[in-house]
């Protein structure tokens, strides 16, 4: 036999192993694969099961399932605006739900919970341990809260005034440091609605306030500082202080009051040297400015606009301290509609520890809002401390009148249960317990145990009313 024939025998014999080598090779690596997978899909099923799909999808790196099309996520509205399916939230902490349900005598023991079931029809139908919540329903999928999240029942503000803050919201004038600034936010609202602002529509903005005005000689504006600027002249023009105690008018607003009587009673028509007024006019007297009624398509407007916010604060309900009988007929329609994303009611409440034994031992919370802000945890902050947000205060970072301080507990009730008390809905909200709504607030810390001025760097992550997600998501 030649050598070439050798040669090309061995040459032949090396690509068969060589061939051999490889096909064995990847049939291994195909079976090791296949294993990992079948291994990797037992585990996600297992994990899926007991928790909840986005939440295993987003402890993978794989991004998020909110995304995806087709896909509910718990508390979300279908179309109608009723929920998709019940579900169920749990925090991270067997602690992390206040539940604020009276068991015994012991008031200032905040009861605890992990877990919370919510149905269909947005009722709490549990509120428990992750595995009581499993035994219940084994099939259900659990959406776990970011760390150090609290769930708190929805809060309550027992002394707001709705849709003047959402009026206040259209004009807003607050942080104003000079008339210029003033005129100019006028100015600019006038110019961005052209077609809605005619010449004889009432302007009217809120906030202004003197006392912060930079080298301001002191004394009231006068209506010859908004009729000097040429798109501002000629129109009628209310401009409120921030504590809604005085008025700004134009010249042409002025004319529309007709003639003014020398005095008014419980109020004061400020004048001049002359005896002239100057266009404003303080408390009583503003009843003498012939401001037309809201609309309708207005009053939606300053609600929606108001309950917007009151939402993102955690507000689940509000108390209304001064309802006109045009506004009870216009909450009523929107509740007809099935528009009211907040509960409205009418009593209010103050605040003291002060006060808690003349009260029975119930105190409701409250802002006023808009004189002050609405954000509850201001509220709470001030409840509990009595300083101010750079933690000062009259009398010191002590607090004023510090022995009026309400313990963190009682300022939580204040704004929950005793609140829904005192609108005689407390079987309903105020608490989270089985059988009652769904109405509850998800905050990215915990108000009842962070140090004092951290509570006003608290965030919202998401508000719930009916067990429907109006704001944020978890």
């Amino acid at each position: 036999m030649s050598s070439s024939h050798e040669g090309k025998r061995h040459e032949d014999s090396i690509e068969y192993r060589r061939v051999k080598n490889s096909a064995t090779t990847s049939t291994a690596l195909s079976r090791i694969g296949t294993f990992l997978a079948t291994l990797a899909a037992i585990f996600f099923f297992f994990v899926a099961k007991r928790y909840d799909l986005d939440e295993v999808v987003e402890l993978l790196g794989l991004g998020s399932m909110s995304t995806l099309p087709g896909v509910s996520r718990p508390g979300m509205p279908s179309n109608d605006g009723t929920l998709n399916h019940g579900y169920s939230i749990c925090t991270r902490s067997r602690d992390g739900i206040y539940t604020v349900e009276k068991r015994g005598d012991k008031e200032e023991q905040p009861h605890h919970s992990q877990c919370l079931m919510v149905d269909q029809a947005g009722l709490i139908t549990h509120v428990g341990s992750i595995d009581s919540v499993k035994a219940l329903n084994p099939a259900t999928r659990i959406r776990f809260l970011p760390p150090k999240a609290v769930v708190l029942p929805g809060l309550v503000d027992s002394h707001v005034h709705l849709l003047e803050y959402g009026w206040s919201r259209s004009l807003n004038l607050e942080g104003t440091r000079n008339v210029a600034q003033v005129v100019e936010r006028v100015r600019n609202y006038i110019l961005s609605r052209p077609s809605s602002v005619g010449q004889e529509e009432w302007i009217e903005g809120v906030g202004w306030d003197q006392n912060l005005w930079e080298d301001w000689s002191g004394g009231f504006p006068t209506h010859d500082i908004l009729d000097a600027d040429p798109i501002l002249r000629g129109k009628p023009i209310i401009l409120f202080r921030v504590d809604l105690h005085a008025m700004w008018l134009s010249g042409r607003a002025l004319e529309l009051c007709g003639e003014l009587p020398e005095k008014a009673e419980g109020g004061e028509i400020i004048r001049d040297s002359d005896g002239k007024p100057t266009g404003v006019f303080l408390d009583n007297a503003q009843l003498l400015v012939p401001r037309p009624d809201w609309s309708e398509s207005q009053m939606r407007e300053f609600f929606e606009r108001g309950t917007k916010d009151l939402l993102k604060w955690g507000v689940t309900a509000v108390h209304d301290a001064m309802s006109r009988d045009s506004a009870v007929k216009f909450y009523q329609k929107m509740a007809d509609e099935g528009i009211l994303p907040v509960s409205e009611n009418a009593p209010h409440g103050i605040y003291g520890r002060g006060l808690l034994e003349w009260a029975g031992g119930r105190i409701t919370l409250g802002s006023d809002m808009p004189v002050e802000s609405g954000n509850p945890l201001v509220t709470f902050h001030a409840a509990v401390t009595r300083v101010d947000a750079n933690g000062d205060s009259p009398q010191g970072p002590g607090g004023w009148y510090p022995e009026e301080k309400l313990t963190r507990m009682q300022s939580l009730k204040g704004m929950t249960i005793d609140a829904a008390y005192a609108s005689f809905s407390e079987h309903e909200v105020g608490s989270l317990e089985a059988g009652k709504r769904a109405d509850f607030v998800v905050l990215d810390r915990d108000i009842m145990s962070v140090d004092g001025q951290e509570i006003l760097k608290t965030k919202v992550l998401a508000t719930v009313v009916d067990g429907v997600i109006q704001f944020g998501s978890f």
